[in-house]
C-alpha cells in the first residue's frame, strides 16, 4: 500500500518554508544594517568637535569606536552564515523539486 503522504514534496515544502523565513531574516538584517550605518555617521557628524582637547572626552568616543568595530565584525560573521545556510536551502530546496518534477516525467 502506498502511503498517501508525499514525504519527498512534504519535506521539500518544509525546506522552502526555512527558505523563506531565512530570506526574510537576511533581509531584515541588511536593512537593520544600513540604517545602522547611516546612524553611525550621523552620531560621528553631531559629536565631532574639532577643537576638542579634553582628554576624558576622546577616550571615550575611542572606545565608543571599538564597540561599533567590534559589532560590525560580529553582524559580519552572522551574515556569513546566514547567507551559506540560505545557500545551502537553496540548493536542497533546488533538488527536491527538480527530483519531483524528473519523477513525473
Amino acid at each position: 500500500m502506498k502511503s498517501p503522504i508525499r514525504w519527498r514534496l512534504c519535506f521539500a515544502y518544509i525546506v522552502l518554508a526555512f527558505w523563506i523565513a531565512v530570506t526574510l531574516l537576511m533581509l531584515g538584517h541588511w536593512i537593520a544594517d544600513e540604517h545602522a550605518d547611516a546612524m553611525t555617521v550621523r552620531e560621528a557628524v553631531f559629536h565631532a568637535k574639532p577643537d576638542s582637547e579634553n582628554i576624558d572626552q576622546i577616550k571615550a568616543e575611542t572606545n565608543a569606536l571599538e564597540k561599533i568595530i567590534d559589532y560590525q565584525k560580529n553582524f559580519n560573521l552572522e551574515l556569513k552564515w546566514e547567507f551559506r545556510i540560505w545557500l545551502g536551502l537553496t540548493l536542497l530546496g533546488a533538488a527536491l523539486f527538480a527530483e519531483k518534477s524528473d519523477a513525473h516525467q
